[in-house]
């Protein structure tokens, strides 16, 4: 395990070099997602004793190996995302743009900064994880967490597809997108990615670090409301869209989906 650990820590220190030569930070979004796939397969290896279990065969650790899947699933579909964003606009992230600006000089501290954290907490994310390893029978609530995981996996699919079908409207960059699941969440996209991550303590039952697993919709709870999620992402579009912006903001919830409240300014 200290080796994909260490190969991680590589990783984030060379994406660090290049946004602060390139000025683009957007590398550390892809990081963390092919950090988080390495981290989950080592947590594997490291359960297993090796590639390869002796005796009994692959066979039998089917389910830790569906486990490890659906992270591969989700790191391979928003780390795609993620390139196809780097290779068709070429410059940073909206997000870090906003964070780039309102640093200033200090701007290479803080990414330092941001680097560091991202990495610790996709180490952190992939312990949590790991306790859905530990079973090898498969329980009832293995059927939840597959439930709560593809619903969470449809949510950010349709958001995003809203989202994306609202950019394609002539006069989307001056208006608000206040449409479909966008009408009862600012951020809806988060709320269904949270709700894929919430599925790993069901997927945890029965582990001895069963209740150590919450750690990982907690900490994805902090990263999205408090961090690289809805901060930056309001910033920038309080900056475009102005007063649209803080009337979507009085009457619409910020991350949990809920009827909208009827502004009365």
């Amino acid at each position: 395990m200290d080796f994909f650990i260490s190969l991680v820590a590589l990783m984030f220190l060379a994406g660090f070099f290049f946004q602060r030569k390139y000025r683009n930070a957007t590398s550390v979004d892809l990081l963390w997602c092919a950090s988080i796939l390495l981290l989950t397969v080592g947590h594997l290896y490291q359960r297993l004793g090796g590639w390869l279990p002796s005796g009994e065969g692959l066979g039998l650790y089917w389910r830790p190996l569906l486990m490890v899947s659906l992270v591969c699933f989700w790191s391979l579909r928003l780390g795609s995302l993620i390139l196809l964003r780097l290779i068709r606009y070429k410059g940073e992230d909206s997000r870090y743009r906003f964070y780039r600006e309102r640093w200033g000089n200090k701007a290479d501290y803080y990414f330092a900064l941001l680097y560091c954290f991202n990495f610790l907490s996709a180490v952190i994310l992939a312990w949590g994880m790991a306790f859905s390893f530990e079973r090898l029978e498969f329980y009832w609530t293995d059927s939840v967490g597959l439930l709560v995981f593809c619903i969470g996996l449809f949510g950010v699919w349709l958001s995003d597809k809203q989202f994306s079908d609202f950019k394609k409207q002539p006069g989307s960059k001056q208006r608000v997108m206040d449409q479909g699941l966008w009408r009862y969440s600012r951020h809806p996209n988060y709320f269904f990615e949270w709700v894929l991550w919430c599925s790993y303590p069901f997927f945890a039952y029965g582990s001895e670090g069963f209740w150590l697993s919450f750690i990982v919709p907690l900490l994805m709870w902090i990263l999205l409301t408090r961090v690289t999620g809805i901060p930056p992402s309001e910033g920038q579009s309080l900056r475009s869209r102005a007063e649209a912006y803080r009337a979507y903001q009085r009457e619409t919830s910020s991350f949990f989906p809920w009827r909208p409240r009827k502004d009365l300014t």
